[in-house]
């Protein structure tokens, strides 16, 4: 029991270096510092990584070495393809409805204000795009394309900093995708929804070519 509490905690504690970049894409992670720092021996943290190798946030190595999760090409687009069907498909199912009918309205709203009251961090901007794009999905009423998009959106945030570096004008994009969906243009947010997404899959050598620098 005692090995299993030690694995979880290792695990939180990476899985949040994870979150917070602090482990960006291709690092390796450091096991022995990782153990040393929170008072354990490396078997915890080494059974930490093969979970989260599991999962898809490390990716194991020889000699019992693990690197924070670093995308190929296809892998980049295949991510922004996905995320781009999820949130088709709850939009589609929106149907006809008054612009204000949906819970998530308020959080959309509050999303656009924020968006436009001051110029964000990279970091609080790929949270706010991801946060975006879940209230859409979750106003569908659909869990199954909830869960698919929060799911979508951990592993997307990190490219979405980088996205940050390319792309000066996101704020403004989310901004607009925002004014579509609280005035109930369901068309013409289907058709920024593919811009959107279409924009930043062109832009995969270049993403690609930044987190392998790093």
């Amino acid at each position: 029991m005692a090995v299993a509490n030690e694995s979880l905690r290792a695990y939180r504690a990476i899985r949040s270096s994870l979150g917070d970049f602090e482990l960006p894409p291709g690092r390796r992670i450091p096991v022995h510092v990782i153990a040393h720092r929170l008072g354990m021996s490396i078997k915890p943290v080494e059974d930490a990584c093969d979970q989260l190798a599991a999962e898809g946030w490390t990716i194991p190595g020889t000699e019992t070495a693990y690197f924070a999760w670093r995308p190929d090409e296809n892998t980049i687009a295949g991510l922004y393809d996905c995320n781009r069907a999820i949130v088709m498909a709850a939009v589609d199912r929106q149907g006809p409805k008054s612009p204000g009918a949906d819970p998530d309205r308020a959080l959309i709203r509050d999303t656009r204000e924020r968006l436009a009251r001051r110029r964000l961090r990279h970091a609080s901007l790929a949270a706010s795009t991801g946060g975006l794009f879940a209230a859409i999905v979750a106003s569908s009423g659909k869990r199954d394309l909830t869960e698919l998009v929060h799911a979508a959106n951990e592993r997307l945030l990190y490219l979405r900093v980088v996205e940050c570096q390319h792309i000066s004008d996101t704020a403004s994009q989310l901004i607009a995708l925002c004014d579509l969906y609280l005035d109930g243009r369901w068309d013409e947010l289907r058709q920024a929804i593919v811009r959107y997404h279409d924009q930043r899959r062109d832009l995969v050598p270049e993403l690609y070519g930044t987190l392998a620098a790093q």
